[in-house]
């Protein structure tokens, strides 16, 4: 028996081999996490924009139903719907900035949001928008839907189309 064939081959992978497969595995894993978080960013933003647009729309069905104004009160974080209620037992004052109007809901946005012409949203008891404005999403997350556009008769979802201008003037929210 010679000596060559005694020697047992030990089979095994190396420890380096064994470190650039980690390693290949926390790339490929921060990746996939990098991925996951614009994926949930964009449904996230989607959602808030759905979200919105059911409110509004509600808004503009509950004035018309009600025969009372109904407003919504943007800030970048929140908004607020109210009820047009003083004075008792007529159809208001048509302000909804009295203290004693009654608030049907306030949400708490998590991705900020703008808007064009002015902050408070208001439909009157025909359901009419007193100004046609948009309600963006602030940021870049390439949903298809990051916008509502509110036109004097009628609410949709879009996608915001900005220029790139220094000015926000031609922006738009481009309806789908």
């Amino acid at each position: 028996m010679n000596r060559e064939s005694c020697i047992v081959k030990e089979a095994g992978y190396s420890l380096v081999e064994l470190l650039i497969v980690v390693a290949i595995i926390g790339i490929m894993s921060a990746i996939a996490g990098l991925a996951y978080k614009s994926w949930t960013d964009k449904y996230n933003v989607e959602r808030q924009t759905k979200e919105m647009y059911v409110d509004l729309m509600k808004a503009r069905v509950d004035a018309m139903s009600r025969g009372r104004v109904f407003c919504v009160n943007l800030t970048p974080t929140s908004y607020t719907i109210m009820e047009d209620t003083l004075p008792v037992n007529t159809d208001g004052d048509g302000n909804c900035a009295t203290a004693g109007d009654r608030t049907v809901m306030t949400k708490t946005l998590n991705y900020s949001i703008a808007w064009t012409n002015n902050a408070i949203k208001e439909f009157n008891t025909k359901g009419k928008a007193n100004v046609k404005s948009s309600i963006y999403t602030t940021g870049s997350y390439g949903s298809s839907y990051d916008c509502n556009v509110i036109d004097i008769f009628r609410i949709n979802m879009g996608k915001w189309d900005d220029k790139g201008t220094v000015s926000t003037a031609d922006d738009e929210c481009v309806a789908k």
